[in-house]
């Protein structure tokens, strides 16, 4: 579950993003976790996600992975997580500078690109409909990895 959690969490920037990305009860079905989440990042309730929720919901995430709060995110913090070589790469595409960390700028980047991706309609918001097909591969550019 954290796996999943820190993956669309990386992928998203990213989404981000907020508690929206934050684990789930065990027992609830894809869909209620999936309404749960869009739910958290709506923040304002209007049925939609825009730019700010998204990037505010990815700030709690930068925040939940910097560990040491020193305001990046190093490889070395996310030792303990499944799946390291799949995170490494997504940690690589995220780090544009290639410095070994990962700023809140270069975060932030990755979520306005990924926020891009996922708003289909182009209209500055996610629907819900939009975050679904992200889900089932969908978005522009396919899987919206970054």
């Amino acid at each position: 579950m954290k796996t999943q959690i820190l993956l669309l969490t990386i992928i998203a920037g990213i989404v981000a993003a907020g508690s929206a990305w934050a684990a789930q009860s065990e027992g609830e079905g894809d869909g209620n976790r999936h309404r749960n989440r869009f739910e958290r990042l709506d923040t304002d309730g209007d049925g939609r996600i825009d730019k700010q929720e998204f990037a505010k919901g990815g700030e709690f995430i930068f925040g939940k992975m910097d560990v040491d709060g020193d305001g990046v995110v190093t490889l070395a913090e996310l030792e303990d997580h499944e799946r390291r070589e799949r995170i490494a790469k997504r940690f690589k595409r995220l780090d544009a500078d290639e410095d070994g960390q990962v700023t809140k700028a270069e975060f932030a980047k990755a979520g306005e690109k990924f926020f891009r991706r996922l708003d289909e309609n182009e209209d500055g918001y996610l629907s819900m409909g939009e975050m679904e097909r992200r889900r089932h591969g969908g978005g522009k550019g396919g899987e919206g990895r970054n």
